[in-house]
């Protein structure tokens, strides 16, 4: 099932939108990120639908923020922070690890002393 009934503002989609979007495996991920055009292209709607969808979707997306998106410096002003447990390494960070949202920590592979002698 698509993951626009999760939108909680979005008008009521037609059982044959749906479906299209469905078929075709279209998420509002999609919606917001590919053209117009393949979008169409993957679920057979009319150009003019698909249009209609995507401006829905925004506004649904933007309802919560009185129909004001945020600047960047307005959503980190929004942030709280994790400490790292580190100062110098929360400093790199911007203040520490962002709450709120996924974050990926990723670096080489760590070998301990006691394997590379092995």
């Amino acid at each position: 099932m698509s993951d626009l009934i999760l939108l909680g503002n979005l008008p009521v989609l037609s059982s044959r939108v749906l479906q299209a979007l469905d078929t075709a495996e279209v998420s509002a991920v999609d919606l917001l990120t590919l053209d117009v055009f393949e979008i169409h292209r993957r679920t057979g709607l009319s150009v003019v639908d698909v249009q209609n969808l995507v401006t829905d979707v925004l506004a649904a997306l933007a309802s919560g923020t009185d129909g004001e998106a945020k600047t960047a410096a307005e959503r980190e002003r929004d942030f709280a922070f994790l400490t790292t447990g580190d100062k110098r390494i929360d400093g790199l960070l911007g203040g520490g690890v962002p709450s709120g949202s996924l974050t990926e920590v990723a670096g080489e592979r760590f070998i301990s002393s006691s394997k590379a002698m092995r």
